[in-house]
């Protein structure tokens, strides 16, 4: 049996293709390819052209090696089980390449992101305590890392690093937060097309754990117990939900108990959005008694506002404190109470996407109400 031609063949046919009587025929990859034409010139010019481009492959096929031929063979029969092309094979590793000579090492990124928000520090766009733990989780990262390539950070790489690696950040989430911001900035430099997060983050999104509140009776019990000191610290968190750092600097002529605000336009929170947060008509009750014309809100001592508060929860028997209680509970009650989370999330200062997914409970608006109905006077205190 005579194998079949490959090579194109200019045929002149009886029968025409519309109004063209010359055809080409042949066969490159074994099965028949044809086009058609109208002059023998054309059709020639055309054949020619192809039979070239078939010669100068074929051509450059032969010039392999007996050990090339063997590897692309061999390439070949790996890539099969997942229906790809030894093309396909080298494309990806040419874009990695590519990747890697347009990336920056991870040291570079790092000092590039602290130069960054040592800026917007400077600018007074965030607070001295945000720069110091940016700064040293940027740090810890690139001793980590050092010269790698931040295309070649993957996302297991990174969760490894997240689990494994404690730094004195007060939580994994604030770590995630603050890494995430590096990489944020990478993308912002063109040091990387996607953030290695991406995948932590939805693994995070899937292990998170639902937040912790108190109970009506748990927060009465709680500013019970508390000293007249840190009643404010308390009932702030309660229920006004600000951060522990944005109490910790919030000074009295920042409070306006007539207008029933706390104007936190000043201070760089972590939405970088100004805010007023509302005064409820319990919190006024809380706070008249303490209340002056200027000063800090807290005792200036850090070591004795923890004292402060440690007994108070102790006392309260909600000890290990569950972390942000205070904030969690406001935003979660005032969720239930009012059915609008564009609002609380303003208020609050928070993503209304990740406040909906994290905040929404099913609390009975019943409970929303006595918990903002929580009061200084014993006799009102009592919950319905």
């Amino acid at each position: 049996m005579r194998p079949r031609k490959t090579l194109y063949e200019v045929h002149r046919v009886k029968v025409p293709n519309g109004k063209k009587n010359w055809v080409i025929v042949g066969r490159p990859k074994g099965e028949r390819v044809r086009a058609w034409f109208s002059t023998e010139k054309e059709a020639k010019t055309e054949a020619e052209k192809r039979n070239k481009e078939l010669t100068d492959y074929g051509s450059k096929a032969y010039t392999l090696t007996a050990s090339e031929k063997h590897q692309a063979e061999e390439a070949i029969q790996l890539l099969r089980p997942y229906g790809l092309t030894l093309v396909d094979a080298a494309n990806a590793v040419v874009q990695r390449l590519q990747n890697a000579l347009n990336s920056i090492t991870v040291k570079e990124l790092a000092e590039r992101a602290i130069d960054n928000e040592q800026a917007r520090f400077e600018r007074n766009e965030i607070s001295a305590k945000h720069l110091k733990n940016y700064r040293n989780v940027a740090t810890r990262f690139a001793a980590d890392f050092g010269e790698v390539r931040v295309s070649e950070l993957t996302t297991a790489r990174v969760e490894s690093w997240l689990s494994d690696k404690p730094i004195k950040v007060a939580t994994r989430n604030q770590l995630h937060r603050y890494l995430d911001l590096i990489f944020k900035h990478g993308l912002k430099i063109g040091g990387l097309t996607k953030s290695p997060l991406d995948g932590v983050e939805k693994a995070r999104n899937r292990k998170m754990k639902s937040i912790t509140i108190l109970t009506p009776d748990q927060a009465k019990t709680l500013l019970k117990c508390a000293s007249g000191e840190i009643i404010p610290f308390f009932s702030i968190g309660l229920f006004a939900g600000l951060r522990v750092d944005e109490i910790q600097k919030l000074d009295w002529k920042h409070i306006d108990l007539v207008h029933k605000k706390i104007d936190l336009t000043w201070f760089p929170t972590k939405t970088l959005q100004p805010r007023w947060a509302p005064i409820s008509d319990n919190l006024v009750a809380f706070l008249k008694p303490h209340a002056k014309t200027e000063g800090s809100v807290v005792p200036r001592s850090a070591q004795r506002l923890r004292k402060l508060r440690e007994k108070a929860e102790k006392d309260s028997n909600l000890w290990p404190w569950p972390q942000n209680a205070c904030r969690h509970s406001y935003i979660s009650y005032r969720l239930s109470l009012i059915e609008d989370i564009a609002k609380v999330a303003l208020e609050a200062g928070h993503d209304p996407k990740t406040l909906a997914q994290w905040y929404r409970r099913p609390i009975l608006k019943a409970d929303a109400e006595a918990y903002f109905k929580i009061s200084t006077n014993p006799s009102s205190a009592t919950l319905p």
